[in-house]
């Protein structure tokens, strides 16, 4: 009898053992994760959190860091899979909604995208981390489906009342601006931004330069910077196809656009595709010269 007692607590303790080395041992794959992640290490990563996905099939705090590391590896599908998996079991992640919208932008799915990105701010409406992100993507996202200006400055503007003085949340402030047509207070935002822009990044101080050049043109930013010369918008076809001979004749690249906006077609005469601010002006004063036509400069698609 006293034996069986003592072979009871001894397979009690060694049931308790088993549970707290599988505990620790699921706690390590979730901790070497997230070390992978912050080494940028996104294939070890996956690996580290898919063995405790094995484990614990139930916890979503694997699947939705799983789900960065395949965003950042490029498989945006997986990413998805693995958010919408995160999302199944808790509903209140305002995080995992927003990279989920981030990774349905990088499949071009940009209607599922901005269903996410609301959910975010219903979730989370006081993470300011969250509401920059969000404004700038609104801003200046190259799909017009997906942007939208008032929401951007209103979002934006929440979180510059508390840091007037921050040059990254200026330059998220400025693109709002410029995104909703307006481009003086977008020029002045930009280039209190590039004074205040405290960095040795060569990269980043031109990054803001050139955005400074775009709202002083009146042109606002895309995060896909895509520009093209304007010869003209019309009405009529033929009228455009006029103005479309004179490149030609001139030995000028130039091509018909035509472009719906406010339920009205426009036929708009483009010469390039300018990556480069500075390259497009260039190309702007050589065809200004060349025709003794008046151009402008527009983002590539646009109006």
């Amino acid at each position: 009898m006293i034996l069986k007692k003592i072979i009871k607590r001894l397979l009690l303790v060694l049931l308790l053992v088993i549970m707290h080395s599988a505990t620790s041992l699921c706690a390590d794959f979730l901790e070497k994760g997230l070390s992978a992640l912050e080494s940028r290490e996104y294939t070890q990563a996956v690996q580290s959190l898919s063995a405790g996905i094995e484990s614990e099939p139930d916890k979503p705090d694997y699947f939705r860091y799983r789900g960065i590391a395949w965003h950042f590896l490029g498989a945006y599908d997986k990413a998805v899979l693995d958010y919408s998996k995160a999302l199944e079991k808790n509903q209140k992640d305002g995080a995992t909604f927003f990279n989920r919208g981030l990774s349905f932008l990088k499949l071009e799915q940009y209607h599922r995208a901005t269903v996410d990105f609301g959910k975010t701010i219903e979730i989370t409406p006081v993470d300011d981390r969250i509401k920059l992100r969000l404004a700038w993507i609104l801003s200046t996202c190259s799909e017009k489906t997906v942007r939208n200006g008032s929401l951007a400055l209103k979002l934006v503007l929440s979180v510059y009342e508390k840091k007037p003085e921050d040059a990254d949340i200026l330059d998220i402030l400025a693109a709002a601006y410029a995104e909703n047509g307006m481009y003086i207070p977008a020029a002045k935002f930009q280039k209190k931004a590039v004074t205040l822009l405290k960095t040795t990044s060569k990269r980043k101080k031109d990054a803001y330069q050139q955005r400074l050049k775009l709202y002083q043109l009146k042109l606002p930013f895309r995060y896909s910077l895509k520009l093209a010369i304007q010869a003209g918008a019309y009405k009529y076809r033929k009228h455009a196809e006029q103005k479309l001979k004179q490149f030609r004749d001139n030995h000028l690249p130039a091509r018909l656009v035509e472009i719906q906006s406010n339920q009205k077609q426009w036929f708009l005469v483009r010469s390039g595709i300018f990556t480069s601010l500075p390259d497009t002006l260039a190309e702007k004063k050589e065809i200004s010269e060349k025709l003794n036509i008046t151009v402008i400069v527009r983002p590539y698609q646009e109006l």
